[in-house]
């Protein structure tokens, strides 16, 4: 397998982003129908939807009021066996860090949590990422709206960043408004700070009919550390959408010697 292969992860948050589009009103039922096609399409990564004390239900929803929910739902569903790893989102101050239960690798399916925050709330992100870290789950660490950083911000962060070691920190264009050239400037940034252990992503919304260009130049210039890739069932998302699954997962079968089977 080659590392065009390895190095390039899907994660798919129909469930979550989508979610803008039903009020998070998906019936258990879809959710695992769901589920269990983008496992069969081997999509490395599936958000499930969000965690919330403050707007999360007890079923036929994906924002959920606890992660027994979501582990119960995949468990009931035999999908503890599978490619796939599971994550769920927490908007910052949706969550209280000290509720969050120990993970348990025995028993638990959710494996990872994405923490979303904006650039004003980034020392009370920190000190929750440091508990979901301690808590044992692997850190998706995603600042909202990006192009709002100054270039020192944006230094300053990753370097916050590195000393959680989370698996992935995220380039996240919440408007849909990076055009190639900042866009490139920006990656660039990242590329050059992050440490290398860990992961890139990128989470671009498409307002201007340019994420999945952007992901594409992502994808070509990023070739010496892991990248995850945002995208969800035909574009499915908040404002303008997302990157299409199928769009993607075309582009890198077609490029990079991917095996999707959507």
């Amino acid at each position: 397998m080659s590392k065009d292969n390895n190095h390039i992860e899907l994660l798919d948050c129909t469930l979550r982003d989508g979610g803008y589009l039903n009020n998070w009103e998906f019936k258990d039922n879809n959710i695992v129908e769901i589920i269990n096609k983008l496992v069969r399409s081997k999509i490395e990564i599936i958000e499930c939807g969000y965690l919330s004390q403050t707007r999360g239900k007890a079923s036929d929803s994906t924002c959920f009021l606890s992660l027994n929910t979501i582990n119960n739902l995949l468990k009931l569903n035999n999908l503890d066996k599978t490619f796939s790893q599971f994550v769920v989102m927490v908007n910052l101050g949706e969550f209280k860090p000290d509720d969050l239960p120990l993970f348990n690798p025995d028993t638990d399916l959710v494996k990872g949590i994405r923490l979303a925050f904006h650039k004003q709330n980034i020392d009370d992100a920190i000190k929750t990422a440091k508990v979901i870290k301690q808590q044992g789950y692997e850190l998706y660490i995603q600042p909202m709206v990006v192009d709002s950083y100054s270039e020192q911000k944006i230094l300053d962060l990753i370097k916050e960043s590195d000393k959680l070691s989370p698996r992935a920190l995220y380039i996240v264009d919440s408007k849909g408004v990076l055009d190639e050239k900042d866009f490139c400037k920006i990656v660039e940034l990242f590329n050059d700070n992050l440490s290398n252990e860990v992961k890139l992503g990128v989470h671009l919304h498409d307002d201007n009919k340019t994420a999945f260009d952007n992901a594409v130049l992502f994808v070509k210039s990023v070739k010496d550390r892991s990248i995850i890739i945002d995208v969800s069932i035909d574009g499915a998302g908040r404002g303008g959408g997302n990157i299409k699954l199928q769009e993607m997962v075309d582009y890198l079968n077609s490029n990079n010697n991917k095996g999707y089977l959507f």
